[in-house]
């Protein structure tokens, strides 16, 4: 049987003897065993100290056994013993009285035994107590008594009927009639107990127990005002709002004693701090009824007045969180409660009202409460925008957040978001993110974007649905700082989601995060962080916006104001940080300035964006003082209006040349500008997503703006070119086409192409484009760089040329439609700037330097588009059909092509000789083309027409021969001239239809026969001789133009050539009569008698012009026709007249007078005015 006992029932055995022989000794019960040999006077206090220390036993975890079994026992005989302790509790013994407090503190605290208590002994128990504390003169036994009241577990019920003995001992404890805190401070923790066991009661009757506490926070003694302090923060959440006779009590006090004492200790003996705290309890137990005493109030106010201005930073930061129970004051909730409610149709926040609230009443209560927030504002404004510590202006945005909290839902009143949330963002968002700003500037960074993000995630749910939406904003927001966490998670503000009409707003408070003042900061990496951050939440707000403009209740007027707002917004933000202050700025910082732009294109709705029917003034800055007349001339096409400062535009457009605006200023100032180039998404979105006619338009208008203020930013706007033409050349090829250049006004986009193409012409020929440089080092530095971005230019110009002029081959009727118009403009800006081009070539100064980039972008494009001509060659005509099809062709398709090779060849050729050391590797190249080209052809209409258009200039290449390779010593340009020519003589016996070599054609290759029979250089002269031969050589009946006579005459002299005797002795005879008179000049007399004219007509004509070659290679480049406006038909008659008699002079000569005078200049001359005047007045 003994091996079968547990240790639990011996141990509870044990406790359950121990405590029979401590109730015998305790109650002297009849029949018990004698008690043990104790002292007579201390008997009873030794059985205590042995109930005591078997009741910690009991509940003492080091010994298990005793656990559970040894408090069941206790709690078995509580109700026995409960009366003998109580009635010891009084015994003027103060040990035996103070073990007995012990013993019953242990058990009214004790949750096993305290319930274990019958409800008649608590009520003797609690009565006890409070008699208790009241009645001894010791002050041990009075502190055990508050003791046991503060640690009791008694039931309510025994409680509530005691309480005013219950208060009554307290109060008594409070006022610590033994000038002892402990005694106060068992006070105190025994008052937070009955409040936190009678809520109501003691709500009720806190005038009698409350003024006790409060009057101590301005005690003398730190440790009272702490304890004092420590019990007011237990019990608030109960006490407050206080009752009105609490607050009566209290504003008796503070007019009689507690007021001056505040005002006393803030003069400067170190109580400052400990007065301000004691102000914000006082404002707190005032509550609701310090608004009916102003007098008060006002006297109140006195005191954080005076401690907001104080220099000590711990009186600051005390006055700041003192003033939150202003804010609790004067915001209750029944003030900030307004139910706020959106109203269909008008997109605005209103109050809602009840059928019995009237609007006149709704704008009182909503007047009063702007009232007091305007009055809370007034020092967290002032400390934030001071220069004081950063841990008083932490504290003060701290009391900010407790005031938006308070608010509740009325913090999303217009008037209330502007009164409260603008000034404060925009005082610590224009001192940006710096070392000392950066928790400020962090938390109400996090503010703003909890506020954007309502609209985002919240959408249209309902005002319940509050706190799902606070949960979504929490988990975005990934960047909040710990310190706003702990702030915010426990309350966060109720926003509600915005609407169109509050846009303005937000976009404000954007645009404070972005001010000069943020950006331009000194520390490294700020003015990203502060980019970064507004580009953020800018996001946010275009999503928000994005879902408002695709609500169909929306109107035009939202909408257009909207637009304007989010537009402005980007151009302010642009316009800083590329203002002429902060050009020193980091690439990253341009770069994030782009992502601004980018995000409209990414987050807006694109309907608007592209919409003809919302309009937006073109007012950015950098573009008003860019036009000019130039540039206006240049875009004069018709169906293309040139682009002007403030002219209405689509938000599309203006977005493009605010994007174009940044990119070229940036590619101007930074080192790297290839870090801006890469930054192209929104330009690929703007030309492509809609309607790209406009939007190319817009960007071709942006680059012929600057014709005239190029400056040194040139090669920033061809690179910007080059970006373009990429994205333009990967379109088309995706297309297949041009279609998305067409429109319903306009059906040609090859126009829009040319114009893109011609820019870069229009970009080189403008002076000054290479800016200002310092050294010849230096400049030579230049060069070479920009040498190898212009070759890339120039390489992107050839790819977007290829692939327009593919297309145009497979979509236009007419052949080389698209490359006959481009050349018409090259010539154009070609012609207008000869006079620059001409001069020296070289590479030590800028301008002769810019002569060397133009001169090199027309030869390379001159000779790539004679490669991509189009031409009808000997397959494409056996393909198509007989010799009919060939005669049936009536027009070259080459005219303006072949124009520009001649402009540019006689161009060239000067420049050559007066650059003779100076290589121009694109002169071969040019050769190799036209040689290309004539091998290809086989039209006689094209052959012919290239015969009369390049004559001149290349008569002047072909005179020059000897001079390459002797002065120039460059021998690859003659025997490149020779393969050309050769290849143009075997082409010339290859056209369909054949070429009948008769005295007409001739007249068209006297200029080029007249420089090459006789040439210097042999092989050129042997090729000609030989064609000649085979062609005019067998001709019998040759009217001989009279430029040709005397090299005729020559190589017949010397046998390389056969004439018939006739044309010999023609010949001859000239040949004769002009060595008579060399250097003399020969009157040649025509007589004219047809019509009835007797008159002489003598013309002087100097023959020497005859035999010199072409001195003068820019001749006629530049010639404007003048019609003749009097005497034509007179002049007709006179005509016809010489033309009779100069066939006595002139075997074989035409009825044409001009086929007497075969050189360009002898022609010219003849259709002149003056000329015919003066044969007019000799005749007479």
């Amino acid at each position: 049987l003994s091996l079968s006992l547990s240790c639990e029932d011996m141990a509870a055995a044990s406790t359950a003897q121990q405590l029979e022989e401590i109730e015998s000794a305790l109650l002297h019960l009849p029949g018990a065993p004698p008690p043990p040999p104790l002292d007579p006077h201390h008997h009873r206090s030794s059985a205590y100290a042995a109930l005591l220390q078997l009741m910690h036993r009991c509940a003492s975890q080091d010994h298990p056994p005793e656990g559970t079994s040894g408090l069941q026992s206790l709690s078995l005989h509580c109700p026995s013993l409960l009366p003998v302790i109580v009635s010891d509790i009084s015994l003027p013994d103060e040990e035996t009285a103070a073990l007995a407090l012990k013993c019953l503190g242990f058990m009214v605290y004790h949750p096993v035994l305290s319930p274990a208590i019958p409800g008649s002994i608590a009520n003797q128990v609690v009565e006890s107590l409070a008699r208790l504390v009241v009645t001894t003169r010791m002050k041990a036994i009075c502190n055990l008594g508050v003791w046991c009241i503060s640690v009791q577990q008694l039931d309510a019920s025994a409680l509530g009927s005691h309480v005013h003995s219950l208060l009554q001992a307290v109060v008594h404890a409070l006022d610590n009639p033994f000038g002892s805190l402990s005694t106060t401070l068992e006070a105190t923790q025994a008052v937070v107990k009955l409040v936190t066991q009678l809520c109501e009661k003691m709500k009720e009757m806190s005038d009698i127990w409350a003024p006790p506490i409060y009057r101590r926070l301005l005690s003398v003694d730190k440790k009272e005002r702490d304890v004092s302090e420590r019990c007011l923060l237990k019990i608030k959440s109960v006490l407050l709002p206080p009752p009105l006779k609490l607050s009566k009590a209290v504003a008796v006090d503070l007019k009689q004693k507690l007021l001056p004492r505040m005002m006393g200790m803030l003069e400067g003996h170190g109580e400052e701090v400990q007065a301000v705290k004691a102000w914000g309890w006082y404002i707190h137990l005032l509550g609701s009824y310090a608004l009916r005493n102003r007098l008060l109030i006002n006297e109140l106010l006195k005191i954080p007045e005076k401690a907001f201005t104080d220099t000590d930073p711990q009186v600051n930061i005390a006055s700041l969180v003192s003033w939150e129970s202003l804010v609790d004051t004067l915001l209750p909730f029944k003030m900030v409660a307004l139910k706020m409610d959106r109203e269909h149709g008008d997109g605005g926040l209103k109050i809602a009202r009840s059928s019995s609230t009237s609007i006149r009443d709704s704008e009182i209560q909503v007047d009063g409460l702007l009232k007091r927030v305007k009055l809370i504002m007034v020092p967290l404004v002032g400390i934030l925008s001071s220069k004081c510590d950063i841990s008083v202006r932490s504290t003060s945005l701290n009391t900010w957040h407790y005031l938006l909290r308070k608010l509740n839902t009325s913090i999303n009143h217009p008037s209330v978001k502007t009164l409260v949330l603008e000034p404060v963002l925009e005082i610590v968002f224009s001192k940006g993110p710096d070392s000392t700003n950066i928790w400020l500037w962090n938390s109400c960074l996090d503010l703003l974007e909890e506020l954007v993000l309502s609209k985002v995630y919240d959408g249209r749910k309902c005002l319940n649905d509050v706190n799902s939406c606070h949960s979504l904003i929490k988990a975005s927001s990934s960047g909040l700082s710990a310190e706003a966490k702990d702030l915010w998670n426990d309350h966060p503000n109720k926003w509600l989601p915005w609407e169109l009409n509050e846009l303005s707003f937000l976009v404000k408070m954007i645009n404070y995060i972005v001010c000069p003042g943020a950006v331009n900061t000194d520390t490294r990496g700020n003015e990203v962080l502060v980019l970064s951050a507004a580009l953020r939440i800018f996001r946010s707000v275009l999503k928000g916006t994005r879902a408002e403009l695709k609500r169909s209740s929306t109107n035009y007027t939202e909408i257009q104001l909207c637009v304007n707002t989010i537009l402005m917004f980007v151009k302010n933000v642009c316009e800083n940080v590329t203002s002429e202050s902060i050009y020193a700025l980091k690439g990253d910082m341009l770069c994030c300035t782009l992502h601004i732009l980018e995000a409209i294109s990414e987050e807006s709705e694109t309907s608007v964006l592209v919409s003809s029917l919302c309009r937006v003034v073109l007012d950015v800055k950098y573009i008003c003082e860019l036009e000019s007349a130039k540039y206006v001339e240049y875009l004069r096409i018709p169906g293309i209006a040139p682009l002007a400062y403030m002219d209405m535009v689509s938000p599309l457009v203006f977005l493009e040349i605010l994007y174009l605006s940044v990119m070229a200023q940036s590619m101007l100032h930074l080192s790297e500008p290839t870090l801006v180039l890469q930054k192209t998404q929104l330009l690929e979105f703007v030309l492509f997503s809609s309607n790209p006619m406009v939007t190319l338009h817009a960007f071709i208008c942006f680059l012929y703006m600057h014709c005239q203020k190029l400056s040194s930013s040139w090669l920033c706007l061809l690179s910007l070119w080059k970006v373009v033409a990429k994205s333009l050349q990967e379109h088309i090829n995706a297309v297949n086409g041009l279609d998305f250049l067409k429109t319903a006004t306009n059906n040609d986009g090859y126009n829009m192409i040319s114009l893109f193409l011609w820019y870069p012409f229009v970009c080189v020929t403008s002076m000054g484009f290479l800016g200002p440089v310092k050294a010849d080092s230096e400049f030579c530095l230049v060069f070479s760089e920009k040498q190898i971005e212009f070759e890339s230019v120039i390489e992107s110009w050839k790819s977007l040329f290829c692939v327009a002029n593919h297309v145009s081959q497979l979509e236009s009727s007419h052949m080389n439609n698209f490359i006959e118009g481009l050349s018409e403009l090259l010539i154009r800006v070609l012609d207008e700037n000869v006079s620059i081009l001409q001069g020296s070539v070289c590479f030590t100064s800028m301008e002769s330097t810019q002569k060397y980039f133009a001169l090199s972008l027309y030869g390379e494009v001159v000779s790539y588009m004679l490669k991509e001509i189009r031409v009808l060659d000997h397959a494409t005509l056996a393909a198509v059909g007989n010799q009919e099809s060939s005669e049936c062709i009536q027009e070259s398709h080459l005219k303006n092509i072949l124009v520009l090779v001649s402009r540019f060849l006689l161009l060239l050729v000067a420049v050559v000789k007066i650059n003779p050391m100076a290589e121009f590797s694109f002169i071969k190249r040019i050769f190799d083309a036209l040689s290309h080209l004539v091998g290809r052809i086989c039209l006689k209409i094209d052959i012919v027409l290239l015969m009369k258009t390049i004559s001149d200039p290349l008569a002047h290449w072909l005179t020059s021969c000897a001079y390459f390779c002797t002065e120039m010593q460059q021998a690859y340009i003659p025997s490149q001239l020779h393969l050309f020519w050769k290849q143009l003589l075997d082409c010339l016996l290859k056209t369909r239809p054949p070429i009948l070599f008769d005295s007409s054609f001739l007249k068209v290759q006297a200029t080029l026969l007249q420089a090459v029979l006789d040439n210097q250089y042999p092989p050129i002269s042997q090729s000609t001789v030989a064609f000649w031969k085979a062609t005019y050589g067998k001709q019998i009946n040759l009217h001989y133009p009279q430029c040709l006579l005397p090299v005729l005459e020559k190589l017949s002299r010397n046998g390389l050539i056969k004439l018939h005797k006739e044309h010999y002795a023609m010949l001859k005879d000239i040949n004769s009569s002009v060595g008579k008179t060399t250097g003399v000049s020969q009157r040649c007399k025509v007589s004219a008698t047809k019509m009835r004219i007797t008159k002489m007509i003598e013309f002087v004509e100097s023959m020497g012009n005859s035999h010199r070659r072409i001195d003068d290679p820019l001749l006629g480049l530049r010639k404007k026709r003048l019609k003749l406006q009097q005497h034509s038909a007179y002049a007709s008659g006179m005509l016809q007249d010489v033309s009779t008699d100069c066939h006595a002079l002139v075997p074989g000569a035409d009825a044409d007078i001009s086929e007497g005078f075969h050189h360009p200049e002898e022609k010219q001359n003849l259709r002149q005015p003056g000329c015919i005047l003066k044969m007019l007045r000799k005749g007479m």
